[in-house]
């Protein structure tokens, strides 16, 4: 006769060792394939250096394949809060570059304080479960088994300092609030940027509203000297010349560039879909200058 708690011989899915079915030490199942807690933090490492977590743990410097362009007067303002509070909600419209900018000024605290830093997508996140287990996973706090577990209600010894970026928080503002008034008191040493289309409302939380990028004055007689002051001109100059490398701004084309910017309230990112149409005007003929016709 089989005993109905005989067990069953399986191998852990990280070190191949072979584990029971039952726990040795308790009738509970197993409810992953584990052999240890080692094991599945391993796991769980794994996953996050192959992108499988949504997630991006300090591994390096923070680095962009495309050039960061003006946002220097706000790049100054959100350094000085940053270390005034411990979160620091940037809100803006979509495609006022709350994302690259939270990253630049991350990419800055670590190469200026040697923090962490830890960026956490969330934007295909719903559930508070979800966003738990996402956060707690990049924090180095693997869930149990599935189950995610509440921060510890001590602070950890010999914390270091960490960067916590929180990307795309709009779709589950409530779910983040409730996250985060969990995580700050139990981790002193931890600061939170977070970006989102409205500010996440909880105490101490420092918001940064974020707008288009400076625009020329187009109805000017010096439309070249103006766009070239313009942040929103020079970010479509650039993007331009990765498609075009010989493109130039003139005096005939400045004001064309410029009120393309205008009439995109110098958002970032759609200047820079406008720019790598760039591609389709006809080129210039040697020794005349390039021209554009707003596509807006």
């Amino acid at each position: 006769m089989i005993s109905k708690s005989s067990t069953t011989t399986i191998s852990c899915d990280m070190c191949g060792k072979h584990i029971d079915k039952r726990n040795p030490e308790s009738a509970t199942p197993l409810r992953s394939r584990y052999c240890s807690n080692a094991c599945r933090q391993r796991s769980y490492r794994q996953r996050q250096k192959v992108g499988g977590m949504g997630t991006a743990v300090d591994g390096g410097p923070l680095t962009q394949l495309s050039s960061f362009v003006g946002r220097t007067d706000e790049m100054v303002e959100l350094s000085r809060l940053l270390h005034g509070v411990r979160l620091l909600t940037l809100t803006g419209p979509a495609g006022v570059g709350k994302t690259r900018l939270a990253l630049e000024l991350a990419g800055q605290e670590q190469r200026s304080r040697h923090c962490e830093v830890i960026v956490v997508k969330l934007a295909t996140l719903t559930h508070i479960d979800q966003i738990r287990r996402q956060i707690l996973i990049a924090l180095g706090e693997p869930a149990e088994d599935g189950v995610p577990r509440a921060p510890r209600a001590a602070p950890y010894a010999n914390e270091s300092e960490r960067l916590l970026v929180l990307d795309d928080c709009e779709h589950v503002l409530d779910e983040c609030g409730l996250m985060l008034s969990e995580l700050l008191p139990s981790h002193p040493y931890l600061r939170v940027v977070a970006t989102s289309r409205e500010p996440l409302r909880l105490p101490g939380e420092a918001m940064f509203s974020l707008s288009g990028l400076a625009l020329p004055d187009v109805d000017g007689d010096s439309s070249l000297s103006e766009c070239l002051r313009s942040d929103a001109v020079l970010l479509f100059l650039d993007r331009a010349r990765t498609v075009v490398p010989d493109f130039q701004l003139t005096q005939e084309n400045a004001r064309h560039v410029g009120e393309i910017c205008v009439r995109l309230d110098g958002l970032p990112l759609p200047i820079e879909m406008a720019a790598r149409l760039i591609r389709v005007f006809p080129r210039p003929r040697s020794g005349l200058a390039w021209t554009t016709a707003c596509p807006c």
